[in-house]
């Protein structure tokens, strides 16, 4: 079994994620928007936001929910790089 085999059931969940990181990169201050365009545009694996929904897909509720979630999670994990990655110089 391939593990990018995992990403099936999620993909279009793995799709809303997508956007809702591209919509973070907005802002009205220029420099900010292209820093975060710039780090967020990398795809990287989604490997969390994917478990993430793979994990919501477990009880029903609304998919919305487990969308954002997954959303702040990678969200975060960006945010860890960049502390490690400027602390690390």
């Amino acid at each position: 079994m391939q593990a990018l085999s995992i990403y099936g059931p999620v993909r279009e969940g793995l799709a809303q994620v997508e956007e809702n990181l591209k919509s973070v990169s907005t802002s009205s201050f220029d420099h900010l928007s292209d820093l975060l365009t710039y780090v967020l545009d990398v795809p990287g694996k989604r490997i969390r936001p994917a478990i993430t929904l793979l994990t919501g897909k477990l009880r029903p509720h609304d998919d919305k929910l487990t969308v954002l979630m997954a959303t702040a999670l990678e969200l975060l994990h960006i945010a860890t790089l960049i502390h490690d990655d400027t602390v690390d110089d």
